[in-house]
């Protein structure tokens, strides 16, 4: 670039209004989840992926949960973030032997 470069364009005034507006469309988690199909066999990996690391979230919360005086909810957020993973694993396991019968 060149001295004449910037006298020939003038330069864009950066405001915060113009560093924080994005281009893309910004989607909600919901649509995300609803667009997970389970076709090929990278979208099962995202699939079971996903429900893992939504269980285990729901498993170090019933851990907090059970350092307070919520013991009960927190053995209940660890059964269901176990039973959250294992729904991962299920789902994408009944699925392939559909398709196999």
């Amino acid at each position: 670039m060149n001295a004449r470069d910037f006298k020939q364009k003038p330069a864009e005034k950066v405001t915060p209004q113009n560093v924080l507006s994005g281009n893309k469309q910004r989607t909600s988690i919901w649509d995300k989840l609803s667009d997970l199909s389970l076709d090929t066999f990278s979208d099962r990996i995202k699939f079971i992926i996903l429900f893992t690391l939504i269980g285990l979230g729901t498993i170090l919360l019933g851990d907090v949960l059970k350092l307070i005086p919520l013991r009960g909810t927190g053995i209940a957020f660890q059964v269901m973030g176990w039973i959250i993973i294992g729904v991962g694993f299920i789902i994408p396991l009944g699925k392939f032997l559909e398709e196999q019968s």
